[in-house]
């Protein structure tokens, strides 16, 4: 299964990157990989799913079109 870990945030990110892959999994971390769609994910995981608005709350209509 191919994992999209969906967060910059290193301290949380690389302990559950490393449990997806323990498991089998291949995966991959960070937001450009959302954003820029160059590859299919199985599983997206939105562990902040604010830090995709800029963490604001609650998001602009701009924002909310981009992460749509």
């Amino acid at each position: 299964m191919n994992i999209l870990v969906a967060t910059e945030d290193l301290t949380f990110s690389v302990s559950l990157s490393h449990a997806y892959k323990a498991a089998g999994h291949n995966v991959s971390a960070g937001l450009p990989e959302l954003y820029l769609g160059l590859r299919d994910f199985d599983l997206i995981h939105f562990h902040w799913p604010e830090e995709l608005t800029g963490w604001a709350m609650p998001p602009s209509p701009s924002a909310m079109r981009r992460v749509l």
